[in-house]
């Protein structure tokens, strides 16, 4: 009837518009592959609402890394809405990379005569990488040797030029897991232990 209609309208007039409220949040949050629901502070002036009897809050876009949406609905006394965003950023990635060896061996006579390989699976331990694994030479702690020794950036195979002395070798490899859209890049460098005899 007409009078319900005008008490219902009375009554939306009398509810509070929660659209100038203060909405609080952490500004950024990490990513987890789950959906994220930070807390959130509701204040209208100084009084601070409570959540479930002054209103109700809803996500959006809340588990890729971006930009995602608080939306904060009155409820109660209150009507209208109030929307905050958050920040959800990059994870560090989860790559893993140690030597498989504590001493790889090669035979002296074999490099006097041509070039030797020391291949990546039987050197380096690389696991929980996220994203295309790269590999680099860092360094050897021996440097005028360093031109004896070159990493594949594909396959981390470790080429040993021929004419390398006996000795021990210590080669620094960077195995870099590029990451993702959800997944930082990082480096880990793995030092092996190359004994020539």
């Amino acid at each position: 009837t007409a009078a319900e209609k005008q008490q219902a309208a009375e009554k939306a007039a009398q509810k509070t518009d929660l659209s100038t409220a203060t909405v609080t949040t952490k500004a950024k949050v990490t990513f987890t592959g789950r959906v994220l629901k930070p807390a959130v502070t509701v204040k209208l002036g100084s009084k601070t609402l409570k959540s479930g009897t002054d209103y109700t809050v809803s996500y959006a876009n809340n588990k890729k890394v971006g930009v995602a949406v608080v939306v904060v609905a009155g409820a109660g006394s209150y009507t209208g809405a109030a929307i905050k965003t958050f920040k959800i950023v990059k994870a560090k990635n989860t790559i893993t990379a140690k030597a498989k060896k504590k001493v790889i061996t090669l035979k002296a006579a074999k490099l006097k005569k041509a070039n030797q390989t020391v291949k990546a699976k039987n050197a380096l331990t690389v696991s929980k990488a996220v994203g295309k694994v790269t590999y680099a030479k860092a360094g050897v702690v021996k440097a005028k040797f360093k031109k004896y020794f070159t990493v594949n950036a594909k396959t981390g195979n470790i080429a040993v030029k021929k004419g390398l002395k006996a000795g021990t070798y210590k080669v620094k490899v960077k195995v870099t897991a590029a990451g993702n859209a959800n997944y930082k890049k990082l480096t880990k460098t793995v030092t092996l232990k190359i004994k020539v005899k």
